[in-house]
């Protein structure tokens, strides 16, 4: 049996790495950014089918990724809604409100709409209950940001709360001492807050 993975990416890091690394795979498996399959040829033994443990099939034969995204501001997931693989991508996976963390650990942690949390635990189940044999989920995220350290810590406490059992690894984006973004003095301190948060969670 296939083993299989779902994939979180939260804030603006996250999304644009996720977006990033599945239009990579989409590349290596032989799929559009419609989410066909361009190489299919029933008639050749060795055209494999695209992997299972990263997309699964719809009954239209398109593939779908096992992943959300996840961002409370909509501009990076817009990227993606408008972009060239915006296809491939279901919209009940890309998920956005109207406000911003502020570039701050605790509005990311305690201030983001309840219902955006509860949405993108509803669509991650609906993506495990997909899987026939899921070994683990992936959190990409930043640790800097306001939403990649906040909310990534608190939905990563979410998942395991609901997938106790489940391998989780985390992505992480640490902030760096030379490209300190001089708008954000808070980044120092959602890393070290967040790496906290993750350091019971991610194994």
């Amino acid at each position: 049996m296939t083993p299989e993975s779902c994939h979180i990416h939260i804030g603006q890091a996250g999304v644009r790495l996720g977006h990033s690394t599945w239009e990579l795979y989409s590349l290596e498996q032989n799929i559009g950014s419609d989410g066909r399959n361009n190489d299919a040829n029933p008639d050749d033994p060795w055209d494999l089918p695209p992997s299972t443990t990263l997309f699964y099939e719809r009954e239209t034969g398109k593939y779908v990724p096992r992943s959300i995204f996840i961002d409370p501001d909509p501009s990076s997931i817009d990227e993606i809604r408008n972009g060239t693989f915006k296809s491939l991508f279901p919209p009940e996976q890309l998920l956005s409100g109207n406000e911003s963390t502020s570039g701050n650990f605790a509005h990311g942690y305690h201030g983001v709409d309840k219902q955006l949390i509860n949405t993108a635990r509803d669509q991650l189940r609906r993506l495990a209950e997909n899987c026939s044999n899921l070994q683990g989920l992936f959190v990409s995220h930043s640790l800097g940001g306001g939403t990649g350290s906040g909310l990534g810590a608190l939905f990563a406490e979410k998942i395991a709360e609901d997938f106790p059992k489940k391998s989780k690894f985390q992505l992480a984006i640490y902030p760096s001492l030379q490209d300190q973004d001089p708008a954000n003095t808070f980044e120092p301190y959602n890393a070290v807050l967040s790496t906290h948060r993750f350091g019971n969670i991610a194994k």
